[in-house]
């Protein structure tokens, strides 16, 4: 926390709202509560969007606060494990950028009317909450 605040001063409060062990990598094909797939131009193969473990993290928190996919913005530096399947289901995404980041998570989320791409972490809050 020390690190990112000494990095994007203002936004270490953020981090309590992390939630970790999501198991984002488990794909669970049985599950049928989002799409199966996501095709991005520019990646060969599809994006699995079957995470039932996430899936119910995110639940929790929405129906903790009474929200739905619609009112959730979720930031995550890998799209494919972090973003795409709670786009698939209506959330706002940020794709925190790096010179790792694929050029074509970049376009994708770039030009999708509820993505942003965040290159500044100070940027989060003002997209997160307006």
């Amino acid at each position: 926390v020390a690190a990112l605040d000494r990095e994007a001063p203002g936004v270490a409060w953020l981090t309590s709202r992390v939630c970790g062990h999501a198991r984002k990598f488990d794909v669970d094909d049985a599950w049928t509560e989002a799409p199966a797939e996501l095709a991005l131009p520019g990646l060969v193969r599809p994006v699995l969007l079957r995470r039932r473990n996430y899936h119910a993290i995110l639940r929790k928190i929405l129906d903790d606060a009474g929200g739905s996919f619609a009112d959730l913005v979720v930031i995550g530096d890998i799209f494919e494990l972090d973003l795409a399947m709670p786009l698939a289901l209506g959330a706002r995404i940020g794709l925190v950028s790096s010179p790792q980041t694929p050029a074509y998570e970049r376009a994708f989320v770039a030009s999708h009317p509820r993505g942003k791409i965040i290159e500044d972490l100070r940027d989060i809050p003002r997209f997160a909450f307006g």
